[in-house]
């Protein structure tokens, strides 16, 4: 494993904007010195003013931090409908699954937060009510320190 950069030990961000506005999301980003926001979300659109990927992404570079949209840690469509009806074992074990599925992501991922301030952002504020938590045990799990924002 290669030396991380931040030296003292390894940090990961979760962040939601849910219940924020575009303003108020980047001077928490400023505040926690995050380098790069990392978009988990599938389909990186929002209804919320600001928010989808490209405005995002525009808005994020003028305040100094980088963007990443990695799609393929976001929660597919099908494991979405497990949620909205209530299956929440069948979401758990999908999503674990699909994270399985995807490990190449999750290196990439592993590689810019050895080098960065990362941030893994999603819609939903309670990091408890969406899936960057299974991102986040995962990482705990190798021993990084996790930051709910």
């Amino acid at each position: 494993m290669k030396q991380s950069r931040l030296g003292d030990g390894r940090i990961l961000f979760t962040v939601g904007y849910e219940g924020r506005d575009l303003p108020s999301f980047l001077e928490l980003l400023r505040d926690e010195g995050v380098e790069r926001v990392v978009d988990v979300r599938d389909n990186p659109w929002s209804r919320k003013p600001g928010f989808t990927k490209g405005p995002l992404r525009d808005a994020l570079s003028q305040a100094g931090v980088m963007y990443e949209h990695v799609g393929a840690l976001g929660l597919p469509r099908e494991i979405r409908r497990a949620v909205k009806e209530g299956r929440v074992g069948s979401f758990e074990a999908s999503y674990r699954e699909h994270l399985e599925e995807n490990e190449e992501a999750m290196d990439g991922l592993r590689e810019l937060a050895e080098d960065e301030r990362c941030a893994i952002m999603c819609m939903e504020r309670r990091v408890e009510d969406c899936h960057r938590r299974f991102l986040a045990e995962r990482f705990r799990e190798e021993g990084w320190r996790i930051v709910h924002l």
